[in-house]
C-alpha cells in the first residue's frame, strides 16, 4: 500500500526539521534543531530510529534549517544531505568553522529547484520559494505513483501564481505561517527587520497563507485533507493566531480539511496519507479545524 507518514519535530525560528517515512525510507526535511540530543530525542518520540534514515532534504541555508548539530549528526551517520550549493556552502562553512575539516566525501549533495529524483521508495521533485536566499520547497509522493502528494514549503516571502501549481492536488500542505501581521506592527524589532520580514522575500503572513491555501484548494480536483501551518514566529505569532486568522482569510466552508499549527519546541502530529481518500492524522491534539 502506499502511504506517506510525515511529523514534524521542530518548525520555527528556533530550529526546523521533520521527517517523512514511505515504505522502507524516512527522509528528513530540513535540520535545524539546536543540538544532537534534541534531535535523537525528537527522533525517538516520532519513534524513528536514526539507523533508518536514508537522506536529508535542505531547504535553504539559514541556521534554523541547517546548523552544525543536524550537519555533524547526519555527517556521523552517514546520512547525504541534499541542497542547493549555496546551502552546500554554507555546510561547508560550518564544518570547517565547527570541527576543522571539511565535511566527508559524498555527505554534500547538490540538489536543484525543478529536479525530480527518487529516493528509494520517495519520489521529489523540487520548486523554487521567494526569499532572501535561495530555497526550495519540496513535493513527495510514493516513488512510481501520482498520490498520496505532499507539498512542503516554509520561509515564504509571498505566494505568486507560479507557486499555485506546485501547491494543487495536494492530499497535505505544509505551509509558512509566520506572523500575525498585528503583532509584528507592534513588535519592539527595529524597522529594519520588521520590514524584512514583510517583504516578498521576507515571511508569509497568517492571513496571505489562508488565502493562498484557499486558492491553491479552489483550483484542485484532488482537495487536501490536511493543512499544518508551519515556522510560526515566537515574537509575532501563536497556534491559536495562525488557525484563527487563516480561517479569517481563506473563507473556506467548515469541515474542509483538519488545520493545525506545528509546535515550536516539541514533536507534531503525526499524518497519514494513503492513495485511497481520506487521510487521517493521530499522535498529536489537533489546534483547530476549517470552521
Amino acid at each position: 500500500m502506499n502511504e506517506l507518514v510525515f511529523r514534524t519535530l521542530g518548525s520555527g525560528s528556533c530550529g526546523n526539521m521533520s521527517v517523512v517515512r514511505c515504505g522502507e525510507t524516512t527522509v528528513l526535511i530540513d535540520i535545524g534543531l539546536s543540538s544532537q540530543r534534541l534531535i535523537r530525542q525528537r527522533l525517538e518520540t516520532a519513534g524513528v530510529d536514526p539507523m533508518s534514515i536514508t537522506a536529508a532534504l535542505v531547504s535553504h541555508s539559514h541556521w534554523d534549517h541547517i546548523g552544525y548539530a543536524g550537519l555533524k549528526f547526519c555527517s556521523d551517520m552517514g546520512i547525504p544531505v541534499l541542497g542547493q550549493l549555496d546551502t552546500l556552502n554554507k555546510a561547508t562553512e560550518m564544518m570547517v568553522s565547527k570541527a576543522g575539516r571539511l565535511p566527508d566525501h559524498g555527505v554534500l549533495q547538490v540538489l536543484r529547484p525543478g529536479q525530480r529524483i527518487v529516493i528509494r521508495d520517495l519520489d521529489v521533485a523540487t520548486f523554487s520559494v521567494p526569499h532572501d536566499v535561495p530555497t526550495m520547497g519540496f513535493i513527495l509522493r510514493p516513488a512510481g505513483s501520482a498520490f498520496p502528494k505532499l507539498t512542503v514549503a516554509t520561509d515564504i516571502g509571498e505566494t505568486g501564481d507560479d507557486l499555485v501549481a506546485y501547491f494543487m492536488d495536494s492530499d497535505a500542505i505544509c505551509i509558512e505561517s509566520n506572523y500575525n501581521e498585528k503583532m509584528l506592527a507592534d513588535s519592539p524589532r527595529g524597522p529594519m527587520d520588521r520590514a524584512r520580514v514583510k517583504s516578498t522575500i521576507g515571511h508569509l503572513c497568517n492571513a496571505d497563507a489562508g488565502r493562498f491555501v484557499a486558492r491553491v484548494y479552489n483550483l484542485s480536483a484532488r482537495k487536501p485533507d490536511v493543512v499544518t501551518l508551519m515556522h510560526l514566529s515566537q515574537d509575532h505569532n501563536t497556534p491559536e493566531c495562525a488557525v484563527e486568522d487563516f480561517h479569517a482569510a481563506s473563507g473556506l466552508q467548515p469541515g474542509c480539511f483538519m488545520l493545525h499549527a506545528a509546535p515550536r519546541d516539541s514533536v507534531g502530529p503525526e499524518v497519514r496519507l494513503a492513495g485511497a481518500r481520506r487521510g487521517s492524522m493521530c499522535g498529536g491534539d489537533v489546534t483547530g479545524r476549517v470552521g
